[in-house]
């Protein structure tokens, strides 16, 4: 092939290319790759005035607001949340950076969780970032993690722009959690198991079961134990006992949100060696539309000891506002009946 020849169809070729490419972009839905660039620029320029963060997944929202000098859940009647996670959000939503174009097929957003948010079954979960005046810094539904990536980060999202099916994979890592008791004051009370010395646990219909701590064994006994009887788990005395040990919640609501005064209440009253009395109530919701329950308490503390006086008002003043829903495994040690902890010898 002559010179001549090769230059003319090169330059054909190249001509063929451009306008193939010119044509394409003039498609709708049509999106060229942004390697390396941040997604949300806005945020970047405005990230120490932020005032609102937004984000909402199929069953919940969860709306973050910066009131005064601390952040707050508004779901939770504006309940304290911990402000490192909300420090951590901001910085990881403004390092995000694009990577590679995705599909826009909807029907594969499912192997992304870029789905619709109010389709069953979506994990998806929408962020909206404000600053202190209202103004929208960042918006976009994000989807799956993806790890060992290149680069020094190694991690990776998928993402989409709402009402746009165009989905993208962008660098940087997104902890970014759909649960309230990830983002809020977690910590209800927590009573090391060397101070309980008793525990009673009352149901309505008069039922009492009352754990004590045996202190030459240290290990927490069953008192007044039918006879002809033994624990089916000997761990089941001081997993009820020691229940407060790192109590934590799962969502918490104004005092006077959730109706303690029902047949069903469980009361159960926790008493230390140094004479602090701490009564804890709890009832059972059933949760709209799905098979379970949700746990409900109410907490108060009191002494007949003045030195525990700082103690039990430093307790009461955190804890009376609230009431506190509580993992379901915490609550299943608190309903313990005998029943369930005991069996027959034979």
């Amino acid at each position: 092939m002559s010179p001549r020849i090769f230059s003319i169809i090169f330059l054909m070729t190249i001509i063929f290319v451009a306008s193939a490419f010119y044509a394409i972009s003039r498609e709708p839905g049509f999106t060229v790759t942004k390697t390396g660039a941040v997604l949300f620029p806005e945020l970047v320029t405005s990230i120490d005035s932020v005032g609102k963060i937004v984000i909402r997944s199929r069953k919940q929202s969860m709306t973050m607001l910066f009131d005064k000098d601390k952040w707050v859940m508004q779901e939770s009647d504006s309940y304290p949340i911990q402000s490192r996670n909300i420090k951590k959000v901001i910085l990881e939503l403004s390092n995000l950076r694009y990577f590679d174009v995705k599909t826009k097929n909807e029907g594969k957003h499912s192997k992304l969780d870029l789905r619709n948010l109010n389709e069953e079954g979506s994990r998806g979960r929408r962020a909206i970032i404000y600053d202190l005046q209202g103004k929208k810094l960042a918006e976009a539904i994000f989807g799956k993690e993806k790890y060992n990536m290149p680069g020094i980060n190694n991690a990776g999202i998928y993402f989409r722009w709402p009402n746009d099916p165009q989905s993208w994979l962008a660098s940087g890592q997104l902890e970014m959690s759909r649960s309230p008791e990830d983002w809020l004051e977690s910590k209800i009370v927590d009573i090391d198991r060397k101070e309980i010395k008793e525990v009673k646990f009352a149901h309505s219909d008069g039922e009492v079961l009352t754990i004590s701590k045996q202190v030459d064994k240290n290990t927490f006994v069953l008192q007044e134990r039918p006879s002809n009887t033994k624990l089916k788990y000997d761990s089941d005395p001081e997993n009820m006992a020691t229940v407060l040990e790192g109590f934590e919640l799962e969502n918490v609501k104004k005092a006077g949100s959730i109706e303690f005064g029902r047949s069903d209440i469980i009361t159960a009253n926790f008493s230390t060696f140094d004479g602090l009395e701490l009564t804890l109530r709890m009832v059972s919701i059933e949760v709209k539309d799905e098979e379970e329950l949700d746990y409900w308490v109410e907490i108060s503390a009191s002494s007949e000891e003045k030195g525990l006086k700082n103690r039990v008002d430093s307790i009461n003043d955190r804890v009376s506002p609230w009431v506190f829903k509580i993992p379901t495994y915490k609550a299943s040690r608190l309903k313990k009946r005998l029943v369930d902890i005991l069996e027959s010898k034979k």
